[in-house]
């Protein structure tokens, strides 16, 4: 803010403290980021009320775990690290902690009795984050050596437990908009031109519900690649849609959009789906049962019989049919 007339300025910051003297700081309040001010804000509060931090456990195959120096690839999961406690669960677990909620981030191919391990989590503790996806180009991208990682997943799944929490998901399809695609650049003879791809497209503001905070707030869209289609299954969980193509939203096979196809072939052969608007993210609430009525798997796990929950237990879980819109690529600008 301008002090006077020589030019000179005086910052605005916040600077917070609670009884137990712990404090949290906002150092200044850069213009440039006015759109984050208020989360900010809100942030330090709820920190400095809360009597512990809340714990995050995440199942993924997605290169995200931090590295030495704390950082992840992902300012997304730094953004959570800096809130909340993130405890990263291996490939191979065989248990997950007692945390407040529990992110499933493109998951790798999860036995039997690890979906188990989450269908309990969801009945007991009630907070779920599913991102999942047909088509995952963040997880298939090349390395220096120009190979994609070992054991790469292009598709992630959750099979019994969407079903059984009220949504569908085929991941043989994928959702495409016309209308809001984002610009990429393809050579035509010989010269580069931008042009507008449906398979990668930007969900603007109004294609997120205004129902819930975190999406009704988001003044910018949200962009994704090649995302799943959600639909409602008719279970007694209520099917909020978070976000959704435009009315001209259209659905292709999986196979062929990995295929790299051109946008004037997209365009040549798009079709609008007679179901459109199409959802791609939802949030699941009410109450659930298990997916496993049987009680416990068998397999290397130690599983207790005894411990087992049947349900209907109360739930909130929401669910994003895409894993690109974590990646840095589709959101950060250059």
């Amino acid at each position: 803010v301008p002090l006077n007339q020589g030019g000179d300025k005086v910052y605005f910051g916040l600077a917070g403290t609670n009884t137990l003297d712990r404090s949290r700081i906002i150092a200044f309040f850069d213009p440039a980021e006015e759109a984050r001010l208020e989360y900010e804000i809100v942030r330090v509060i709820a920190e400095l009320e809360r009597a512990r931090t809340p714990v995050i456990a995440i199942i993924s195959s997605l290169p995200f775990a931090p590295g030495q120096d704390g950082r992840s690839a992902s300012p997304i999961i730094d953004a959570l690290a800096q809130t909340y406690d993130v405890r990263w669960l291996d490939e191979r677990f065989t248990a997950i902690p007692d945390a407040d909620a529990l992110f499933i981030l493109h998951p790798p191919n999860l036995t039997e009795q690890q979906l188990y391990l989450a269908d309990q989590f969801a009945l007991r503790r009630g907070r779920v984050f599913v991102s999942i996806d047909p088509l995952a180009h963040l997880a298939l991208r090349t390395g220096p050596d120009g190979l994609p990682p070992i054991n790469a997943l292009r598709t992630s799944r959750l099979p019994r437990l969407l079903s059984r929490w009220g949504v569908g998901y085929d991941p043989s399809y994928t959702a495409m908009d016309r209308e809001h695609g984002l610009p990429v650049q393809v050579n035509e003879a010989g010269r580069t031109r931008t042009r507008a791809y449906p398979l990668w497209f930007s969900v603007p503001p109004s294609g997120l519900s205004q129902a819930l905070p975190a999406t009704a707030a988001l003044s910018q869209g949200v962009n994704v690649g090649s995302p799943g289609i959600l639909e409602p299954l008719g279970a007694e969980t209520g099917f909020t849609v978070l976000a959704a193509t435009g009315q001209e939203g259209a659905r292709m096979d999986s196979d062929l959009a990995a295929s790299s196809p051109s946008p004037d072939v997209l365009q040549r052969d798009y079709t609008p789906d007679g179901n459109a608007p199409l959802a791609l993210a939802a949030r699941l609430s009410g109450p659930i049962s298990t997916a496993f009525p049987d009680g416990p798997p068998t397999g290397d796990i130690r599983l207790e019989a005894s411990a087992h929950i049947e349900g209907p237990a109360q739930a909130e879980i929401i669910v994003i049919a895409d894993a690109d819109w974590l990646d840095p690529a589709f959101y950060v600008r250059a």
